[in-house]
């Protein structure tokens, strides 16, 4: 089975342990974190990126938002669901 290919060579740039001892993480971990946010009231989990977002509820509900939403997969994507509603 082919699997998403992922690019492992080398510390993630957003990983804090790459930073030295006693070093602040990298700036690019502080923007991340100002992208994420939950939802004190309803326990949403809100990552927001200008206007594109994703939204995952407790419910089990997930929901995004964009300008254009591309799906890629090296197999099948299967939806299952009572009702698929196409616009």
């Amino acid at each position: 089975m082919n699997q998403m290919r992922h690019d492992l060579a080398g510390a993630h740039p957003l990983d804090p342990a790459g930073a030295p001892p006693g070093e602040a993480p990298p700036a690019d971990l502080a923007a991340l974190a100002r992208m994420v946010r939950v939802d004190a009231a309803t326990g949403d989990l809100v990552i927001a990126n200008g206007i594109a977002r994703l939204v995952l509820k407790r419910d089990g509900t997930i929901r995004v938002e964009g300008v254009r939403i591309v799906g890629t997969a090296d197999e099948t994507i299967a939806l299952r669901a009572a009702v698929i509603d196409l616009n």
